[in-house]
């Protein structure tokens, strides 16, 4: 998929712009603030229905103004071509729409053009706490597995619920209806992560191997408490526990990603260039 054209409209400091690209490698150079990283992220916008940046919808629209449109040309394999417009506005919220066609639901449209985004932010996958690594690995894998991202949000839906059960009854009935759909959900999301993490163990040994002059090695784990048991059971064991916590204190909202160098943390032992390099 070949990003060939794009256009904005009151996109964070952007008031309009339109750019054409070259099929192969395309650089952007400006002064600190003139917008490089906003028109980096426009093209993530148009992918994922969403900033790359921790920001609601409302602080992407420039300031003063009450709308922002961002508005995509591909050529896509078998020379298809896509065109994707997304527009957000305070009063009517937001509009992804396919070749003219609106969607009934924005999920149906993550995956269909396929984003990496490299950043300085980046660095929080290693210094952050876990829900850092989650959301990577959500994003990451929700782009190959439509359904994995449906089990992702039915799962949060339901947890969701839950809490708010906990904090105010300790209804035998309710919880059990709600652990039937947390282990349904929870068990398709470990096993796509499971499936996805040991497909990227090898190559990200490779390509550290690659970057490193094979001077280190390093690991990349996926621990999960359903490594160990079922989610209904899990559930069941954590069932006290939860009710004196009064939220969900087990399941795959509680996963990680652990990265390693040389058999020790990345965090604690990897330099800032090594730590670098494992996240490229």
């Amino acid at each position: 998929m070949i990003l060939k054209k794009l256009s904005i409209i009151n996109f964070k400091n952007i008031a309009q712009e339109e750019f054409e690209f070259s099929p192969g490698v395309n650089c952007f150079v400006g002064d600190n603030g003139a917008g490089k990283t906003n028109v980096v992220d426009a093209v993530y916008y148009l992918s994922m229905c969403k900033s790359s940046l921790p920001m609601s919808d409302a602080q992407n629209i420039r300031h003063g103004e009450e709308f922002f449109v961002l508005d995509g040309s591909y050529a896509a394999d078998q020379g298809r071509a896509e065109h994707i417009v997304c527009t957000f506005s305070r009063k009517g919220g937001k509009v992804l729409k396919r070749g003219g066609k609106e969607y009934d639901r924005l999920a149906d449209h993550v995956g269909l053009v396929p984003v990496v985004i490299v950043s300085p932010g980046d660095a929080a996958l290693v210094s952050d706490a876990a829900d850092e690594r989650r959301r990577y690995l959500n994003g990451f894998v929700a782009q190959l597995d439509r359904a994995y991202l449906a089990s992702v949000m039915r799962y949060n839906a339901v947890l969701a619920e839950r809490n708010k059960l906990l904090k105010v009854s300790s209804d035998e009935t309710m919880l059990a209806i709600y652990d039937r759909q947390l282990a349904e959900h929870g068990e398709a999301i470990h096993a796509r992560r499971a499936e996805i993490v040991a497909r990227l163990r090898p190559l990200v040994a490779e390509y550290y191997r690659r970057l490193s002059g094979d001077r280190e090695c390093v690991e990349l784990e996926y621990r999960s408490e359903l490594n160990a048991m079922p989610m209904s059971e899990l559930l069941l064991a954590a069932r006290q526990r939860d009710l004196a916590c009064r939220f969900t204190t087990s399941g795959v909202h509680r996963d990680d990603l652990l990265l390693g160098i040389g058999g020790y943390p990345l965090r604690k032992y990897g330099s800032q260039g090594q730590q670098k390099s494992f996240l490229i």
